[in-house]
C-alpha cells in the first residue's frame, strides 16, 4: 500500500516538532501524473491527490476557489516547508510561506511569477491560496519550479481544473490507494 502506515504533521512550526500527528489509511491520486516526468516538465500538472487520516484533523477545511481571469495580477499565497536556499539545497523542515503573483490560468496548472520569495523542493504538495472578501480559499497545490535552483518561476496544479477528480478523491475510499 502507497500509503501504508505513513504519518502525516499538521500545523507546527517544523515537520520535528508537530501539533498534531496522524495516520495515513488511504489515499487517492491523479492517474495523469507523471512521477517520472523530468523536474521541469508540464506532465507534472496533475500532480494532486487526496489522502485520509485515522481520525479528523483538529482543523477546519477551507473552501476549493476557482480562479478568473481578472484575477491575473493578484498576489497568492503559497505555504510549504522546502528549501529555503535551492543552490545550497538547504534549509527544508520549517513551514514557510510567501506571496506569488498569478501571470497565467491554465486548465490544468497556474504560473506564479517570483517576486521577493519563490517555493522550493519539499513545497510541492502545499497549498496555493487567494483571499477572497476575507475568506481564504485553496486555489492550487504546490507542484514544480522552473529550475533546480528555485530561482524562477513557480507552478500550481489547478484545482478549478482537476473539479472532477476533486470530487471524486473528497469521496472516502477503502482502505487502499486509489488512481483516478
Amino acid at each position: 500500500m502507497l500509503w501504508d502506515k505513513q504519518p502525516y504533521v499538521l500545523g507546527g512550526p517544523d515537520w520535528t516538532h508537530p501539533e498534531w500527528q496522524r495516520e495515513v489509511v488511504a489515499a487517492k491520486v491523479h492517474g495523469g501524473y507523471d512521477v517520472n516526468a523530468e523536474f521541469n516538465d508540464f506532465e507534472r500538472s496533475h500532480d494532486i491527490a487526496t489522502i485520509f487520516l485515522d481520525e479528523d484533523a483538529p482543523v477546519r477545511s477551507l473552501p476549493w476557489g476557482k480562479l478568473k481571469t481578472s484575477d491575473i495580477g493578484t498576489d497568492l499565497t503559497l505555504v510549504g516547508y522546502g528549501w529555503d536556499d535551492g543552490s545550497e539545497q538547504t534549509g527544508d523542515g520549517t513551514k514557510r510561506r510567501t506571496t506569488m503573483k498569478l501571470t497565467e490560468i491554465y486548465d490544468d496548472w497556474l504560473t506564479l511569477e517570483r517576486e521577493d520569495g519563490t517555493v522550493c523542493h519539499g513545497d510541492s504538495g502545499g497549498p496555493t491560496f487567494i483571499k477572497r472578501d476575507g475568506v481564504w480559499m485553496i486555489v492550487g497545490v504546490i507542484a514544480w519550479m522552473d529550475d533546480e535552483e528555485c530561482s524562477g518561476n513557480a507552478y500550481s496544479t489547478n484545482v478549478a481544473g482537476h473539479s472532477d477528480f476533486m470530487e471524486w478523491a473528497t469521496t472516502p475510499p477503502g482502505p487502499h490507494t486509489e488512481v483516478f
